[in-house]
């Protein structure tokens, strides 16, 4: 009985931090105005579930584009489990992944910028490694720079 309980209260107990990652599946709004409530079909114990959160107007908006350009999600939040669904509580941190153009364009003003930085304006200089490497670092502070935000 006692194991029984303990079950039940872990499956019901809120995880804080907790990341969704995947595609908005679901859109609810009465206003645009005011926002409404996304749901976004992700990884839950190991299995795609659809967690559902409030959303405020701008970050709703955001929801409408990805959605309607197929874009992967992500949002930190408190994930509940009610009875068969989950909602994520606190939502915070929305951000809509980038096409791989647009991944690759934001890459390469990254490195024309790194370049220019470098080469101190004097025109770009040395081997293709060299170049290469350099295009490599500006990628990897985009991508740290991302991943803090």
């Amino acid at each position: 009985m006692l194991r029984t309980a303990a079950k039940f209260l872990k499956e019901r107990a809120p995880v804080t931090g907790f990341e969704l990652t995947g595609q908005v599946v679901k859109l609810e709004a009465l206003a645009l105005a005011q926002g409404g409530n996304v749901t976004v079909a992700g990884l839950v114990d190991d299995a795609i579930r659809q967690v559902q959160f409030p959303a405020g107007p701008d970050d709703y908006r955001r929801a409408i584009k990805a959605h309607r350009h197929e874009r992967i999600v992500s949002v930190e939040g408190e994930l509940v489990k009610d009875g068969r669904s989950f909602r994520l509580n606190n939502p915070r941190m929305f951000s809509v992944a980038l096409a791989d153009q647009e991944w690759l364009i934001e890459a390469r003003k990254d490195a024309e910028s790194g370049f220019a930085a470098l080469d101190r304006g004097d025109g770009i200089r040395g081997t293709v490694d060299e170049h290469m490497a350099r295009i490599d670092a500006a990628v990897r502070a985009r991508a740290t720079t991302r991943a803090g935000k």
